[in-house]
């Protein structure tokens, strides 16, 4: 296309056109920056507000909690005590473990013991139950007998019912055990 205007008019002429084109872009694009902090500021507020809350409630719970973990220690401490307390008096009695330990090492072959219960009826004696099954008489009688022999064991009784059956036999000894 042919112009009719000089070379220096038309630069001029589009130096203006992309001046008033930029100043227009930076117009609207200010115009979109402040109606965005405008958008966003109430949101600041709010923010600021709810972090300045947020610390309070912080410092209000650790100073709480700092006076719970003392309490919870110090109740920690009380039982603690008192457990020791309870447990001197039991120091120079005899472990149930061992009462048990023991009455398991004369178990027979043929012998199942299901439960052992130990009743303490002093520092050094305690009362004995021995429940199980054994698989003949025999094996019974023998796990009775090496019972009765075990210097730690005294009043080894078996009820003379539980000998009824010559097989899978349920069984209940009672002994007393002195150590």
């Amino acid at each position: 296309m042919h112009s009719l205007l000089p070379e220096r008019y038309i630069a001029s002429l589009r130096l203006n056109y992309r001046m008033r084109l930029g100043a227009t872009a930076l117009f609207f694009l200010s115009v979109a920056v402040a109606i965005g902090v405008v958008a966003l500021l109430p949101s600041y507020i709010l923010s600021r507000g709810q972090e300045t809350k947020a610390a309070e409630d912080l410092a209000l719970l650790q100073k709480t909690s700092h006076s719970q973990d003392a309490n919870q220690a110090e109740a920690s401490i009380k039982t603690t005590k008192a457990l020791i307390t309870a447990f001197e008096g039991h120091q120079d009695t005899v472990p149930l473990s061992l009462i048990i330990e023991t009455v398991v090492l004369q178990r027979k072959p043929g012998i199942s013991i299901t439960s052992v219960q130990v009743k303490r009826s002093g520092m050094t004696d305690a009362a004995l139950n021995v429940a199980g099954v054994a698989t003949s008489r025999d094996a019974l009688l023998t796990f009775q007998k090496s019972l009765a022999k075990d210097p730690h064991f005294s009043k080894v009784d078996l009820p003379i019912s539980d000998l009824a059956k010559t097989k899978d036999i349920r069984f209940n000894i009672t002994a007393v055990a002195k150590w």
